[in-house]
């Protein structure tokens, strides 16, 4: 997520180094406070958290047209409203069914599809070298697609990783892969907040970011009760709210320490489910094991020296991903039932059409404009006022 976008907000390489060392010090921290139960916060589950790719697409976004700094003030206040909705958010629930979470997932992805389009052509290369560039990142896509057909066990599991280090590979033998940057970083180093500007606060990139962690906390809601299950704990209300203060805190901290919003990954249910270790000792480890490499920049210089052609091929795999998740999801909706389907297809046409009407937004009044040009937001807000006007709140749990 960090080179993403650091990548598309034309960070250098130093920088995006910065966002690497950052993002594995929240996640390392955040797994650590979800571990264990304290003054009310920490579900105490053997759970790891990370950087949701959810928040891409609007970080990008709110990045390039406010600023870094607003991006980060927007992640606190996202925290905060994490933190304070953690007893309630139950009940917010009912509002956000199937048909508005895949709406609403299926138009980040579709709308990320771009960024890996301009990767897959190598960023910001030369015309000349953007045939080479496409090669390169088919070829890593392909590769992905091979080990993921082909692959048994752990092998079939790390498919992306694998396309990446042999798309590496393949760019090393070309001269198109430098190590410079690791060269030029320092061996020990910490990440500190303020460094690309101390955080600023804006109304619309704010609602945007809290649009990203209510769709995240749902999500979580799911993992919390699944992994409890799993463990012999009770998911009840106070344990899941222990969860999501946990979570509030976390991403309070990235905005911070400039880092994306922080989720309970849903990888962690099949995890356990493959392991059967639900011993909250192995995540805390997990999250130390995360906060000493973000004190590492050599490391975050390496993952950061990955060609953008060979990310690219990368993000067509995981971009593609989060859009068919968003897809799957309408698989709890009742298809047959002409309603949802017209609630599908208008909050996608208005989510993804506001991405190209730039004289319907101009002719908007400036107030208005500032909301409308958002296709998350509009996308989203379209799906739960149809969802309340066609199934009321008796929508599928």
């Amino acid at each position: 997520v960090p080179i993403i976008v650091g990548g598309a907000l034309h960070f250098s390489p130093g920088q995006i180094a910065i966002l690497i060392m950052a993002d594995l010090l929240i996640s390392g921290v955040a797994t650590l406070i979800q571990g264990r139960t304290v003054a009310g916060i920490g579900a105490n589950l053997a759970v790891v958290l990370g950087t949701t790719f959810v928040a891409v697409f609007p970080g990008i976004d709110i990045g390039s047209r406010y600023g870094f700094p607003v991006l980060m003030g927007s992640v606190i206040v996202a925290g905060v409203f994490v933190f304070v909705n953690a007893g309630i958010i139950g009940r917010l629930a009912k509002f956000f069914p199937p048909v508005v979470i895949g709406t609403t997932v299926s138009i980040i992805g579709f709308s990320l599809f771009g960024v890996a389009m301009h990767n897959l052509a190598g960023g910001a290369a030369a015309a000349d070298q953007v045939p080479e560039n496409v090669l390169c990142g088919m070829f890593t896509l392909v590769v992905i697609l091979l080990v993921d057909r082909f692959g048994r066990g752990f092998v079939k599991r790390i498919a992306i990783l694998s396309g990446i280090i042999i798309g590496s590979v393949l760019t090393a033998l070309l001269g198109k892969f430098s190590l410079a940057s690791v060269d030029a970083a320092r061996w020990v180093d910490v990440a500190m907040p303020g460094v690309f500007g101390w955080p600023q606060f804006e109304l619309v990139p704010a609602i945007t970011m809290c649009v990203v962690v209510l769709i995240c906390q749902v999500e979580s809601m799911g993992v919390f009760k699944i992994v409890a299950e799993i463990s012999g704990k009770t998911a009840d209300n106070r344990l899941i709210a222990r969860g999501y203060r946990a979570e509030g805190l976390a991403i309070l901290l990235a905005g911070l320490f400039n880092s994306l919003p922080k989720t309970t990954f849903s990888q962690n249910v099949g995890i356990i489910q493959l392991t059967k270790v639900t011993r909250t000792s192995v995540t805390i480890f997990t999250g130390l094991y995360l906060v000493v490499f973000s004190f590492l920049p050599k490391l975050a210089a390496l993952v950061m020296s990955i060609p953008p052609c060979v990310l690219g091929g990368a993000m067509l795999a995981m971009f593609g991903m989060v859009a068919s998740a968003g897809i799957r999801t309408y698989t709890k909706v009742d298809l047959n039932n002409s309603d949802n389907l017209l609630i599908i297809a208008c909050s996608l046409a208005l989510g993804l059409g506001v991405e190209s009407a730039d004289r319907i937004i101009a002719a908007c009044p400036h107030w208005l404009q500032i909301f409308v040009q958002n296709g998350i937001i509009v996308g989203t807000a379209t799906a739960v006022l149809l969802n309340l006007l066609f199934n009321g709140l008796r929508g599928e749990e």
